[in-house]
């Protein structure tokens, strides 16, 4: 029941929206990916944006997102070794998951993405708040020329276990590019 609901607000949030084979590009936010469908854009303050693609898969949903978190004054995002830069990253990705109940089966993993800039790749699972449905959130996390770059994979935690669910992750996150 949970589920159908969910489907339905999806259906209802994305309106008319149509698939795009098109990358989304960002030169103002520093970054292209390739999105599924029409992307969403929120401003939530001065600071951080979302922008959001989902795709409905049989009766269920994917949802793709990055997001990005300005430098805001008195907290920079600029560090010096990077075991500062994997104590904040770890730190953002704890704070992140106050949008879930139950979280469980975290994986991270500190590394350079393009071998440039500290990232840190991640998996969880948890209940997502207000809807109360269990899913699983895997992606990546990166710091580019004071931004943070939020890149999410989100699904239902019962497609764990589809090659397809895999295979639409690896080509979300691979077609993920910083412009500097």
């Amino acid at each position: 029941m949970v589920r159908v609901l969910f489907s339905v607000l999806v259906i209802l949030a994305l309106g008319s929206s149509r698939p795009t084979s098109d990358s989304y590009v960002s030169n103002k936010y520093g970054f292209a990916i390739d999105f599924p469908s029409e992307v969403e854009i929120e401003v939530s303050n001065n600071y951080v944006r979302s922008f959001t693609a989902h795709e409905l898969v049989d009766e269920s949903f994917i949802m793709y997102q990055v997001q990005v978190l300005d430098e805001q004054p008195g907290y920079p995002l600029e560090y010096d070794t990077e075991k500062e830069y994997e104590t904040f990253l770890k730190g953002f990705l704890a704070s992140s998951q106050f949008n879930y109940d139950h979280t469980k089966n975290l994986h991270r993993r500190i590394s350079l993405f393009k071998n440039k800039y500290y990232s840190l790749d991640y998996e969880f699972e948890g209940v997502m708040k207000p809807y109360d449905l269990p899913v699983s959130n895997k992606g990546i996390i990166i710091l580019h020329h004071k931004r943070l770059k939020r890149v999410s994979f989100i699904y239902p935690q019962d497609m764990s276990n589809y090659p397809m669910v895999q295979k639409k992750y690896e080509q979300f996150i691979g077609s993920f590019r910083l412009i500097d």
